[in-house]
């Protein structure tokens, strides 16, 4: 439930000692248009005695800025990267994945701590990541002893932090916070998702300003 998660609870605290305006609040906390989500694809899992795919909604991290930009305005908010980690890896599988044996000692994770400032409001930071992902594994950077594409894992790992650090204002939350989805065809997900997901959103929303505004 919302009131016992954790990023809600960071959220409430986040909001009530800023002393946001409701109504800028209400704008942080509402959901991301429909057409806006998109979905990842999390690998296989078994549900019952059927393997099916595990999904998870997204916004793209340039829309996230233009939300921002549309609430708070343009120039009127900031983001600054800080204490950038690039780690090797020594075990044969990470993030749940087995690592083939030429690659093991190379690069496959960064992390870095980003910090979100508005006018007005607190500075919050939050860690953003990248793992290594077939996606962004070049074979000539296995042979230079690097793994991660670094300027397209250091933009990743920027988005994520972006986004994390907002999410403790109310933009975005009710992302971290949707349960398990799985599917038969990563091709044809249902609108009925994106709805559940909406709908989890506006629940959030009306809990959180409850706690900090009262009825």
């Amino acid at each position: 439930m919302p009131e016992t998660n954790d990023l809600v609870y960071r959220t409430v605290q986040q909001l009530k000692e800023t002393q946001m305006p409701r109504e800028l609040a209400e704008k942080m906390l509402e959901p991301y248009p429909d057409e806006w989500i998109e979905w990842s694809n999390n690998g296989k899992a078994k549900v019952g005695k059927k393997w099916k795919t595990n999904v998870s909604p997204y916004v793209s991290g340039a829309r996230v800025l233009v939300h921002l930009n549309g609430i708070l305005g343009p120039g009127n908010w900031h983001f600054a990267i800080k204490d950038v980690q690039s780690n090797y890896v020594e075990a044969a599988a990470i993030d749940g994945k087995h690592i083939p044996a030429h690659m093991l000692g190379v690069p496959l994770y960064i992390g870095l701590v980003g910090c979100f400032s508005a006018a007005g409001f607190a500075t919050v930071c939050d860690v953003g990541e990248d793992y290594a992902t077939w996606g962004n594994l070049d074979p000539d950077d296995w042979k230079a002893g690097k793994a991660l594409k670094k300027g397209a894992s250091l933009k990743n790992a920027e988005t994520d932090a972006i986004k994390r650090s907002v999410r403790n204002y109310g933009l975005g939350l009710y992302m971290w916070l949707t349960p398990p989805m799985y599917v038969d065809d990563y091709y044809d997900i249902p609108a009925s998702f994106t709805q559940k997901v909406q709908e989890i959103g506006q629940k959030i929303k009306k809990y959180v300003l409850k706690e900090v505004y009262g009825e």
